[in-house]
């Protein structure tokens, strides 16, 4: 196989007692370029990723309808890259053909982590650490103590509502380069459990989230020293959560902030109660249950109509405010992922504002975009991948608005967006049957007009740049191939998943 693995330290955890103990390094893993860290790598370093079984690149190399392929001129990547997959490449044209993009260098990473959710288990890894701490093993309890993660335990050990979860454990053990296999095992029993949380962190600490992003935020938080602690408690009926909650002292399962709480959700909670306890659960308790059940999902429903009510509002208000702000507004500046200074041209409710302005131009507001593969001619280092993806109705031409996340602070709350640019299709790529996009150059703003005002001139400017394009043609949006690939938002970047 093409991928390498580094080679950690092991020795073997045989109990709890104190023969070795004395002796015990915690399994540190190398940190030097000769011994890379086995989970550190980057989702498109394929030559890098460690390999088990049925690890999804198995599944695929086991198909029996693969074609093989022999490249012209192979580089050494492309070798690699082909060699992994049993001398098939699932795309079947070279990595050169592909112009720059990262996601074929990063299926490999892909296919493994949905493999490693498909085995994950992280509730018996929860339940396998909470047992170990309770009974004492000392191994267990300093490495906790060493990655400043044993108070958290040892309050979900009394009460396991309070796990701080798998990845905030696995943070500081990345940190303190002790992620071995063997201490991971050693703290959930078996590495299957937690290996997608595992690739997810290791990934995390190879290609770092821009700081001032919210992923940035989460994860400077989850290694401040002492920041693991358990998770709060939370009141069943109300919600509010809080450390000075108490737990129904029948069931011991649940917490409640108040009598009043618990008495009113004793309806819903009573067969639950019974059952751990071990006594009867009537026919009588359990329509009771069940008509209370009905009641809260008709309130929620209702609460939810609400919201999206009033979110609504919020957003048709920034739309008027942003129409009768000061011409000087367009001198508010904020900060991008990396910190830049970059000025606001739209509020936080960007897809918003340029759905109201679109209609405004007769044009249609498509989708959100959030790109994996940038079509061609939108170079993936210059730009962020997020904006809209906008239709012209009268002649089907598509444009493309780009814009940049700013935010207020280092915590990682929104304040804005800065305006990239809007492409249109520039030309027909007749070899691959695809569209080649451009940027369209700014007008020249008058120094009276608002923000609203110059983003519309620039979308009316783009709409008499569009030129439609023949159905047939691949607009290089969406991504092409056998796979179904759908891009999520997560705390640590956009991943994708394969269905």
């Amino acid at each position: 196989m093409a991928s390498t693995t580094a080679s950690t330290t092991t020795t073997t955890d045989t109990s709890s007692g104190s023969a070795d103990f004395n002796n015990l390094d915690l399994l540190q893993v190398g940190n030097d370029r000769k011994n890379p860290h086995k989970y550190i790598f980057r989702r498109t370093d394929f030559r890098r990723l460690p390999r088990w079984p049925n690890d999804g690149i198995d599944q695929e190399n086991s198909r029996t309808d693969r074609k093989h392929f022999e490249f012209a001129h192979p580089n050494a990547e492309q070798q690699a890259l082909t060699e992994l997959f049993d001398g098939c490449w699932i795309y079947g044209m070279s990595l050169a053909d592909m112009d720059d993009d990262d996601l074929p260098r990063s299926m490999p990473y892909l296919m493994q982590a949905k493999a490693a959710k498909a085995t994950g288990d992280p509730e018996a890894a929860k339940q396998h650490l909470i047992k170990q701490y309770q009974e004492g093993n000392r191994k267990v309890r300093k490495l906790l103590g060493t990655i400043e993660c044993k108070d958290a335990i040892h309050k979900s050990s009394r009460d396991p509502l309070r796990f701080p979860g798998v990845s905030a454990i696995l943070y500081p053990l990345f940190n303190k380069n002790l992620a071995s296999e063997a201490n991971i095992e050693r703290l959930f029993g078996d590495i299957k459990r937690v290996l997608s949380a595992v690739l997810e962190v290791g990934v995390s600490f190879a290609q770092p989230p821009p700081p001032n992003s919210p992923a940035g935020a989460l994860r400077s938080a989850m290694l401040q020293p002492g920041q693991v602690a358990a998770a709060d408690k939370e009141c069943a009926n109300c919600e509010t959560k809080g450390d000075y909650l108490t737990r129904c002292a029948a069931c011991k399962t649940i917490h409640y902030c108040c009598k009043e709480c618990q008495r009113a959700d004793w309806i819903l909670h009573r067969p639950n109660c019974f059952e751990a306890q071990g006594k009867e659960v009537t026919e009588r308790m359990l329509e009771k249950a069940k008509a209370e059940y009905r009641r809260r999902q008709a309130d929620e429903r209702k609460a939810k109509m609400t919201a999206d009510a009033q979110y609504k509002q919020k957003l048709q208000d920034s739309f008027v405010a942003l129409a009768n702000e000061p011409v000087d507004a367009i001198n508010t500046y904020s900060k991008d992922c990396d910190g830049h200074r970059r000025r606001v041209d739209l509020p936080f409710s960007a897809p918003f504002i340029e759905s109201c302005v679109a209609a405004m131009l007769e044009l249609q507001y498509e989708s959100e975009l959030s790109l994996g593969m940038f079509p061609d001619g939108i170079d993936h280092e210059k730009y962020s991948g997020r904006g809209a993806l906008i239709r012209y109705p009268s002649n089907g031409a598509k444009l493309i608005i780009l814009h940049e996340r700013l935010f207020e602070d280092g915590d990682g709350n929104l304040n804005g967006h800065a305006l990239e640019g809007i492409f249109v299709v520039h030309k027909v790529n007749r070899k691959k049957n695809r569209a080649v996009w451009r940027m369209v150059t700014k007008p020249n703003y008058r120094k009276n007009q608002s923000r609203l005002e110059r983003f519309q001139s620039y979308l009316e400017e783009a709409k008499g740049q569009a030129m439609p394009v023949p159905e047939e043609v691949d607009l290089g949006i969406h991504n092409p191939g056998d796979f179904n690939l759908t891009f999520v938002s997560t705390p640590f970047g956009d991943h994708c998943s394969i269905e």
